[in-house]
């Protein structure tokens, strides 16, 4: 009998329990295999690697005439997944604010430097041949700009990722590879 696994590079698992083959690897040509143990699953919080090895060695235990193929990943990362906290969303909105009152102050601080009040006073004077010292026509429709910019640009696109799940991701990936190593 032959027995393809493509082991996945990450799994969330919940904690308490028991890792079972199918939620660390797609399996091919194994009937039941999908519910084969193969120890406890990490704490909440906490990685656990698995080499390949680990699932071969367990699906050989109760399979020894298979002829195991291995497709993909040669480690499994898998992570405790933690709880959902009730006050989560109130992190998630103080991580936005301190984003948010984060950028106003760049923004603010790059148009001080290159003066844009004076900027706009000049570009108003060359448009109407007048002078005036808060020239609100510009102003205005300026930084709603500004504000509706910072808001398209972080906002998700159709089915494209945006500026911040890309550096997630290559965080995650960065991390997964380094306990690879470690291990």
């Amino acid at each position: 009998m032959r027995i393809f696994l493509r082991p996945r590079a990450f799994a969330s698992v919940a904690p308490g329990g028991q890792l079972r083959l199918g939620q660390l690897a797609d399996i091919v040509g194994g009937e039941g295999l999908a519910d084969l143990p193969l120890g406890p699953a990490p704490a909440p919080g906490r990685y656990r690697v698995l080499p390949l090895t680990d699932l071969v060695r367990a699906v050989a235990a109760v399979a020894p005439d298979a002829d195991v193929r291995v497709l993909g990943e040669h480690d499994v990362v898998v992570r405790g997944r933690r709880a959902r906290q009730r006050w989560a969303w109130l992190l998630a909105v103080a991580a936005w604010l301190l984003l948010f009152v984060g950028a106003t102050v760049t923004i603010l601080n790059f148009h001080a430097d290159v003066n844009m009040a004076a900027v706009h006073r000049e570009i108003y004077r060359l448009l109407t041949g007048r002078s005036a010292e808060h020239p609100l026509l510009l102003e205005i429709p300026y930084a709603v700009g500004v504000g509706v910019g910072v808001l398209l640009f972080f906002r998700p696109r159709s089915g494209e990722p945006g500026p911040l799940e890309l550096e997630t991701a290559r965080y995650e990936r960065g991390l997964h590879a380094y306990l690879r190593e470690r291990r």
